[in-house]
């Protein structure tokens, strides 16, 4: 599994200043080929969860 983690903060807009966490979560198997240099990856398909808190 690759999971991507992202944390910051909204810079403009609605909810300017708040704290910002996303998370992506893509099964392996694709990314495990293109990084060991045996092919590339056409398309990951992920699980995302964008969670937005106001400070």
């Amino acid at each position: 599994m690759l999971e991507v983690i992202i944390i910051g903060t909204v810079t403009s807009g609605l909810f300017q200043g708040d704290a910002v966490v996303l998370k992506q979560t893509d099964p392996a198997a694709q990314v495990l080929q293109c990084t060991s240099g045996l092919g590339t990856v056409s398309s990951v398909y992920s699980t995302v969860i964008l969670e937005i808190t106001s400070l």
